[in-house]
Protein backbone atom coordinates (compact mmCIF):
# COMPACT_ATOMS: atom_id res chain seq x y z
CA UNK A 1 0.00 0.00 0.00
CA UNK A 2 3.02 2.43 1.24
CA UNK A 3 4.58 1.54 -2.37
CA UNK A 4 1.64 2.86 -4.39
CA UNK A 5 0.96 5.86 -2.35
CA UNK A 6 4.83 6.78 -3.12
CA UNK A 7 4.10 5.99 -6.60
CA UNK A 8 1.50 8.28 -6.98
CA UNK A 9 3.48 11.08 -5.10
CA UNK A 10 6.61 10.26 -7.29
CA UNK A 11 3.99 10.20 -11.00
CA UNK A 12 2.20 14.08 -9.83
CA UNK A 13 5.85 15.55 -9.03
CA UNK A 14 7.29 14.37 -12.74
CA UNK A 15 4.28 15.83 -14.18
CA UNK A 16 4.78 19.13 -11.95
CA UNK A 17 8.36 19.35 -13.38
CA UNK A 18 6.97 18.31 -16.91
CA UNK A 19 4.27 21.00 -17.25
CA UNK A 20 6.80 23.99 -15.88
CA UNK A 21 9.27 22.76 -18.44
CA UNK A 22 6.70 23.18 -20.67
CA UNK A 23 5.79 26.29 -19.33
CA UNK A 24 9.11 27.90 -19.33
CA UNK A 25 9.64 26.96 -23.03
CA UNK A 26 6.21 28.40 -24.29
CA UNK A 27 7.27 31.39 -23.08
CA UNK A 28 11.26 31.83 -24.05
CA UNK A 29 9.45 30.96 -27.68
CA UNK A 30 6.80 33.58 -27.15
CA UNK A 31 9.74 35.86 -25.91
CA UNK A 32 11.63 35.13 -29.26
CA UNK A 33 9.32 34.94 -31.10
CA UNK A 34 8.63 38.58 -30.36
CA UNK A 35 12.27 39.22 -30.72
CA UNK A 36 12.73 38.19 -33.99
CA UNK A 37 9.52 39.95 -34.96
CA UNK A 38 10.82 43.47 -33.91
CA UNK A 39 14.62 42.93 -35.35
CA UNK A 40 12.77 42.48 -38.61
CA UNK A 41 11.15 45.79 -38.43
CA UNK A 42 14.25 47.37 -37.11
CA UNK A 43 15.64 49.57 -39.67
CA UNK A 44 19.54 50.35 -40.36
CA UNK A 45 21.26 53.70 -38.71
CA UNK A 46 20.88 57.17 -41.37
CA UNK A 47 23.98 58.45 -41.94
CA UNK A 48 23.99 62.50 -42.55
CA UNK A 49 25.76 63.11 -45.37
CA UNK A 50 26.33 65.64 -48.42
CA UNK A 51 26.22 65.67 -52.22
CA UNK A 52 26.02 66.72 -55.56
CA UNK A 53 25.77 66.00 -59.30
CA UNK A 54 27.99 65.26 -61.47
CA UNK A 55 28.84 66.69 -64.57
CA UNK A 56 31.15 66.05 -67.47
CA UNK A 57 33.79 69.23 -67.38
CA UNK A 58 37.28 69.78 -68.60
CA UNK A 59 40.26 68.56 -66.20
CA UNK A 60 43.81 68.86 -66.61
CA UNK A 61 45.73 66.14 -68.08
CA UNK A 62 48.92 65.81 -65.72
CA UNK A 63 52.28 64.01 -66.30
CA UNK A 64 53.86 62.76 -62.98
CA UNK A 65 57.60 63.19 -63.04
CA UNK A 66 60.61 64.20 -60.93
CA UNK A 67 62.85 67.22 -61.13
CA UNK A 68 66.55 67.79 -60.01
CA UNK A 69 67.09 71.44 -58.53
CA UNK A 70 70.12 72.81 -59.89
CA UNK A 71 72.06 76.23 -59.47
CA UNK A 72 72.08 78.99 -62.48
CA UNK A 73 75.51 79.88 -60.49
CA UNK A 74 76.54 77.22 -58.82
CA UNK A 75 80.32 75.91 -58.57
CA UNK A 76 82.80 74.01 -56.74
CA UNK A 77 85.95 75.61 -56.96
CA UNK A 78 88.83 73.54 -57.43
CA UNK A 79 92.45 74.62 -57.47
CA UNK A 80 94.04 75.78 -60.61
CA UNK A 81 97.91 75.22 -59.33
CA UNK A 82 99.84 73.10 -57.23
CA UNK A 83 100.70 74.46 -53.57
CA UNK A 84 100.41 74.31 -49.94
CA UNK A 85 97.21 76.07 -48.49
CA UNK A 86 98.93 79.46 -46.52
CA UNK A 87 95.47 80.69 -45.89
CA UNK A 88 91.48 80.09 -45.86
CA UNK A 89 90.26 84.00 -45.60
CA UNK A 90 86.38 82.92 -45.15
CA UNK A 91 83.79 80.91 -42.51
CA UNK A 92 81.66 77.98 -44.09
CA UNK A 93 78.48 78.71 -44.42
CA UNK A 94 78.92 82.63 -45.08
CA UNK A 95 77.74 84.87 -47.90
CA UNK A 96 80.44 86.51 -50.12
CA UNK A 97 80.44 89.14 -52.76
CA UNK A 98 82.35 88.44 -56.28
CA UNK A 99 85.80 88.13 -56.18
CA UNK A 100 86.47 88.07 -52.51
CA UNK A 101 89.77 86.29 -51.51
CA UNK A 102 88.59 82.60 -50.27
CA UNK A 103 91.47 80.63 -49.68
CA UNK A 104 94.91 81.41 -51.04
CA UNK A 105 98.14 79.11 -51.70
CA UNK A 106 101.68 79.72 -50.77
CA UNK A 107 103.14 82.40 -53.49
CA UNK A 108 106.23 83.39 -51.67
CA UNK A 109 108.51 81.84 -54.38
CA UNK A 110 105.87 83.35 -57.18
CA UNK A 111 106.02 86.58 -55.58
CA UNK A 112 109.95 86.92 -55.63
CA UNK A 113 109.91 85.83 -59.37
CA UNK A 114 107.16 88.06 -60.62
CA UNK A 115 109.15 91.10 -58.76
CA UNK A 116 112.77 90.06 -60.53
CA UNK A 117 110.37 89.89 -63.69
CA UNK A 118 108.76 93.23 -63.12
CA UNK A 119 112.13 94.78 -62.18
CA UNK A 120 114.00 93.64 -64.87
CA UNK A 121 110.91 95.23 -67.36
CA UNK A 122 111.27 98.40 -65.84
CA UNK A 123 115.04 98.31 -66.76
CA UNK A 124 114.24 97.29 -70.23
CA UNK A 125 111.67 100.14 -70.76
CA UNK A 126 114.20 103.01 -69.40
CA UNK A 127 116.89 101.21 -71.97
CA UNK A 128 114.42 101.57 -74.68
CA UNK A 129 113.38 105.30 -73.39
CA UNK A 130 116.95 106.01 -74.18
CA UNK A 131 117.29 104.35 -77.48
CA UNK A 132 114.26 106.16 -78.51
CA UNK A 133 116.15 109.56 -78.00
CA UNK A 134 119.61 108.17 -79.75
CA UNK A 135 117.97 106.80 -82.74
CA UNK A 136 116.62 110.17 -83.24
CA UNK A 137 120.05 111.60 -83.29
CA UNK A 138 121.31 108.90 -85.66
CA UNK A 139 123.29 107.40 -82.93
CA UNK A 140 121.95 104.01 -82.83
CA UNK A 141 121.17 101.64 -85.79
CA UNK A 142 117.24 100.72 -86.16
CA UNK A 143 118.11 97.08 -85.79
CA UNK A 144 119.54 97.96 -82.19
CA UNK A 145 115.96 100.02 -81.06
CA UNK A 146 114.06 97.01 -82.64
CA UNK A 147 116.13 94.91 -80.43
CA UNK A 148 115.46 97.06 -77.21
CA UNK A 149 111.84 97.02 -78.09
CA UNK A 150 111.87 93.15 -78.11
CA UNK A 151 113.94 92.68 -74.73
CA UNK A 152 110.70 95.29 -73.28
CA UNK A 153 108.21 93.28 -74.73
CA UNK A 154 109.72 89.88 -73.84
CA UNK A 155 110.28 90.84 -69.84
CA UNK A 156 106.36 93.13 -69.84
CA UNK A 157 104.66 89.63 -70.86
CA UNK A 158 107.12 87.03 -68.59
CA UNK A 159 106.07 89.56 -65.46
CA UNK A 160 102.58 89.46 -66.39
CA UNK A 161 102.50 85.68 -66.98
CA UNK A 162 104.32 85.25 -63.43
CA UNK A 163 101.13 87.96 -62.06
CA UNK A 164 98.75 85.55 -63.45
CA UNK A 165 100.73 82.51 -61.91
CA UNK A 166 100.06 84.30 -58.76
CA UNK A 167 96.45 85.25 -59.09
CA UNK A 168 95.56 81.61 -60.31
CA UNK A 169 97.23 80.20 -56.84
CA UNK A 170 94.14 82.66 -54.99
CA UNK A 171 91.10 80.96 -55.30
CA UNK A 172 88.63 84.49 -55.53
CA UNK A 173 84.30 83.77 -55.60
CA UNK A 174 83.26 84.24 -59.40
CA UNK A 175 79.85 85.74 -58.12
CA UNK A 176 77.97 86.53 -54.79
CA UNK A 177 76.58 83.83 -52.95
CA UNK A 178 77.11 81.45 -50.21
CA UNK A 179 79.91 79.16 -49.60
CA UNK A 180 79.77 75.56 -48.58
CA UNK A 181 82.13 73.20 -46.63
CA UNK A 182 86.00 74.21 -47.34
CA UNK A 183 87.74 70.56 -48.11
CA UNK A 184 91.17 71.16 -47.62
CA UNK A 185 93.05 72.54 -44.20
CA UNK A 186 95.80 75.54 -43.63
CA UNK A 187 99.57 73.60 -44.34
CA UNK A 188 97.65 70.75 -46.73
CA UNK A 189 99.46 70.27 -50.16
CA UNK A 190 97.14 70.06 -52.89
CA UNK A 191 97.21 69.69 -56.68
CA UNK A 192 95.91 71.07 -59.62
CA UNK A 193 92.23 70.31 -59.81
CA UNK A 194 91.75 69.25 -55.82
CA UNK A 195 88.05 70.10 -55.20
CA UNK A 196 88.54 73.04 -52.81
CA UNK A 197 85.02 74.69 -52.00
CA UNK A 198 81.50 75.46 -52.99
CA UNK A 199 79.87 78.70 -53.56
CA UNK A 200 76.03 78.99 -54.75
CA UNK A 201 73.60 81.72 -55.75
CA UNK A 202 70.59 80.69 -53.63
CA UNK A 203 68.58 82.97 -56.02
CA UNK A 204 69.28 81.22 -58.68
CA UNK A 205 67.94 78.00 -58.72
CA UNK A 206 65.83 76.22 -61.91
CA UNK A 207 64.61 72.75 -62.07
CA UNK A 208 65.85 70.35 -64.81
CA UNK A 209 63.77 67.08 -65.71
CA UNK A 210 62.80 65.23 -68.81
CA UNK A 211 60.05 65.27 -71.53
CA UNK A 212 59.10 61.79 -73.52
CA UNK A 213 59.24 62.03 -77.09
CA UNK A 214 55.31 61.57 -76.77
CA UNK A 215 54.61 64.90 -74.94
CA UNK A 216 57.15 67.19 -76.34
CA UNK A 217 54.06 68.25 -79.20
CA UNK A 218 52.32 68.93 -75.86
CA UNK A 219 53.95 71.21 -74.19
CA UNK A 220 55.70 74.77 -74.88
CA UNK A 221 57.12 77.41 -72.76
CA UNK A 222 54.10 78.20 -71.15
CA UNK A 223 53.12 74.84 -69.69
CA UNK A 224 52.17 75.00 -66.01
CA UNK A 225 54.43 72.69 -64.12
CA UNK A 226 53.46 71.81 -60.28
CA UNK A 227 54.98 71.23 -57.27
CA UNK A 228 53.91 67.62 -55.86
CA UNK A 229 54.13 66.90 -52.21
CA UNK A 230 53.00 63.71 -50.34
CA UNK A 231 51.72 62.53 -53.79
CA UNK A 232 49.24 65.21 -54.38
CA UNK A 233 49.74 68.55 -56.70
CA UNK A 234 49.99 71.76 -54.67
CA UNK A 235 49.16 75.05 -55.91
CA UNK A 236 52.92 75.74 -56.46
CA UNK A 237 53.38 76.57 -60.08
CA UNK A 238 56.17 77.44 -62.14
CA UNK A 239 56.42 78.04 -66.04
CA UNK A 240 59.07 76.02 -68.63
CA UNK A 241 60.87 78.73 -69.21
CA UNK A 242 63.36 76.34 -72.15
CA UNK A 243 63.24 72.97 -73.97
CA UNK A 244 66.08 70.68 -75.22
CA UNK A 245 65.19 70.64 -78.83
CA UNK A 246 67.17 67.40 -79.25
CA UNK A 247 65.68 64.60 -78.37
CA UNK A 248 68.25 62.01 -76.84
CA UNK A 249 68.74 58.48 -78.91
CA UNK A 250 68.94 56.41 -75.67
CA UNK A 251 66.00 57.63 -73.63
CA UNK A 252 64.15 58.96 -76.34
CA UNK A 253 63.61 62.22 -74.23
CA UNK A 254 64.43 65.93 -74.13
CA UNK A 255 65.89 68.17 -70.87
CA UNK A 256 63.31 70.84 -70.29
CA UNK A 257 63.94 73.53 -67.45
CA UNK A 258 61.87 75.62 -64.98
CA UNK A 259 63.14 78.66 -62.92
CA UNK A 260 62.52 78.80 -59.48
CA UNK A 261 61.33 82.15 -58.49
CA UNK A 262 63.29 83.84 -56.10
CA UNK A 263 60.86 83.68 -52.98
CA UNK A 264 60.79 79.90 -53.75
CA UNK A 265 64.46 79.07 -54.41
CA UNK A 266 64.70 78.88 -50.64
CA UNK A 267 62.88 76.17 -50.17
CA UNK A 268 64.58 73.74 -52.21
CA UNK A 269 68.33 72.76 -51.50
CA UNK A 270 70.89 71.76 -54.49
CA UNK A 271 70.82 68.93 -56.40
CA UNK A 272 68.03 67.34 -54.61
CA UNK A 273 64.61 66.36 -56.13
CA UNK A 274 61.21 67.06 -56.07
CA UNK A 275 58.28 65.52 -57.85
CA UNK A 276 56.24 67.69 -60.33
CA UNK A 277 53.38 67.08 -61.97
CA UNK A 278 53.42 68.69 -65.72
CA UNK A 279 50.21 69.82 -67.55
CA UNK A 280 50.13 68.30 -70.87
CA UNK A 281 46.54 69.16 -71.87
CA UNK A 282 43.22 69.05 -71.07
CA UNK A 283 40.17 66.24 -70.94
CA UNK A 284 36.74 67.04 -71.43
CA UNK A 285 35.11 63.46 -70.23
CA UNK A 286 36.53 63.62 -67.13
CA UNK A 287 33.68 64.41 -63.98
CA UNK A 288 35.20 66.70 -61.26
CA UNK A 289 34.16 66.19 -58.04
CA UNK A 290 35.65 66.53 -54.23
CA UNK A 291 38.23 64.46 -52.99
CA UNK A 292 36.42 63.38 -49.99
CA UNK A 293 33.52 61.93 -51.51
CA UNK A 294 36.75 59.34 -52.93
CA UNK A 295 36.39 55.98 -51.14
CA UNK A 296 40.09 54.16 -51.26
CA UNK A 297 40.77 51.18 -50.93
CA UNK A 298 43.38 48.17 -51.75
CA UNK A 299 40.63 46.46 -54.26
CA UNK A 300 39.58 49.75 -55.91
CA UNK A 301 38.46 53.37 -55.49
CA UNK A 302 34.86 54.23 -55.31
CA UNK A 303 32.28 56.83 -54.70
CA UNK A 304 28.64 56.35 -53.42
CA UNK A 305 25.68 56.90 -55.66
CA UNK A 306 22.32 58.38 -54.26
CA UNK A 307 19.11 56.12 -55.51
CA UNK A 308 16.21 55.74 -54.04
CA UNK A 309 15.41 51.74 -52.23
CA UNK A 310 12.73 50.13 -50.27
CA UNK A 311 13.19 48.18 -46.83
CA UNK A 312 11.80 44.90 -47.16
CA UNK A 313 8.69 45.78 -45.61
CA UNK A 314 7.92 48.04 -48.70
CA UNK A 315 8.80 51.43 -46.40
CA UNK A 316 10.95 53.85 -48.94
CA UNK A 317 14.59 55.34 -48.14
CA UNK A 318 17.01 56.91 -49.83
CA UNK A 319 19.78 55.05 -49.82
CA UNK A 320 23.45 54.61 -51.72
CA UNK A 321 25.48 52.06 -54.45
CA UNK A 322 29.13 51.88 -54.35
CA UNK A 323 30.53 52.28 -58.08
CA UNK A 324 33.84 52.14 -58.78
CA UNK A 325 36.01 54.54 -60.35
CA UNK A 326 39.18 55.54 -61.97
CA UNK A 327 40.94 58.88 -59.98
CA UNK A 328 43.24 60.75 -63.16
CA UNK A 329 44.73 63.13 -60.93
CA UNK A 330 43.64 65.70 -57.84
CA UNK A 331 44.16 69.48 -57.76
CA UNK A 332 43.33 70.98 -54.80
CA UNK A 333 40.35 70.29 -52.81
CA UNK A 334 39.28 68.18 -56.48
CA UNK A 335 39.55 65.04 -57.48
CA UNK A 336 38.92 64.42 -61.52
CA UNK A 337 37.61 60.77 -62.12
CA UNK A 338 36.26 58.70 -65.14
CA UNK A 339 34.38 55.20 -65.17
CA UNK A 340 31.67 53.95 -63.31
CA UNK A 341 29.07 57.39 -63.70
CA UNK A 342 26.90 58.68 -65.86
CA UNK A 343 26.40 62.03 -66.18
CA UNK A 344 24.19 63.88 -63.28
CA UNK A 345 23.83 61.05 -61.03
CA UNK A 346 24.09 62.34 -57.94
CA UNK A 347 26.99 61.16 -55.13
CA UNK A 348 27.92 61.16 -51.39
CA UNK A 349 30.58 63.81 -51.21
CA UNK A 350 31.21 63.94 -47.43
CA UNK A 351 30.73 60.96 -44.59
CA UNK A 352 31.22 58.75 -46.61
CA UNK A 353 33.78 56.44 -44.53
CA UNK A 354 30.66 55.35 -42.68
CA UNK A 355 28.69 54.54 -46.04
CA UNK A 356 28.08 50.83 -47.03
CA UNK A 357 26.39 49.74 -50.10
CA UNK A 358 22.45 49.71 -49.73
CA UNK A 359 23.03 52.20 -46.43
CA UNK A 360 20.37 55.16 -45.95
CA UNK A 361 21.25 58.54 -45.84
CA UNK A 362 20.16 62.02 -44.76
CA UNK A 363 20.92 64.49 -47.04
CA UNK A 364 22.43 67.80 -45.41
CA UNK A 365 23.55 70.13 -48.53
CA UNK A 366 23.39 72.79 -45.71
CA UNK A 367 26.59 71.89 -43.93
CA UNK A 368 28.45 71.74 -47.29
CA UNK A 369 32.36 72.27 -46.54
CA UNK A 370 33.66 75.09 -48.85
CA UNK A 371 35.92 73.27 -51.47
CA UNK A 372 38.50 75.30 -53.81
CA UNK A 373 41.30 73.98 -56.35
CA UNK A 374 43.07 76.47 -54.75
CA UNK A 375 42.86 76.44 -51.01
CA UNK A 376 45.20 78.48 -48.90
CA UNK A 377 44.51 76.75 -45.43
CA UNK A 378 45.35 78.43 -42.33
CA UNK A 379 48.63 77.24 -40.71
CA UNK A 380 48.20 75.31 -37.45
Amino acid sequence: MSFIKFFKQALLGILVVFLVIIGLAFTKYKQISKAIENGSKMKPPVSAVTTQKVTYSSWPQMRRSSAVVKGSQSAMLSAEANGRVSKINIKEGTQVNAGDSLVELDTKVEVAQYEAAFAQAQLFDKMLLRQKTLRESNAISVEDLDKSKQNYETASKTAAALKAGIERRIIKAPYSGKVGVVRVTEGQYVTEGTAVITIENESNKYLSFSVSEQDLSKINTNTNVYIDKDNKTTNTVFKISSIDPNVSSETKSALAKVIISEDQAKNYLLNSYVSISLEIGNTDKVFKVPTASIQYAPYGNQVYVVKPMKYPDGIDYIGVVPKFITVISSNGDYSGISGGLEENEEIATSGVFKLYPNAAINIKNDDKIPTSENPTPDNT
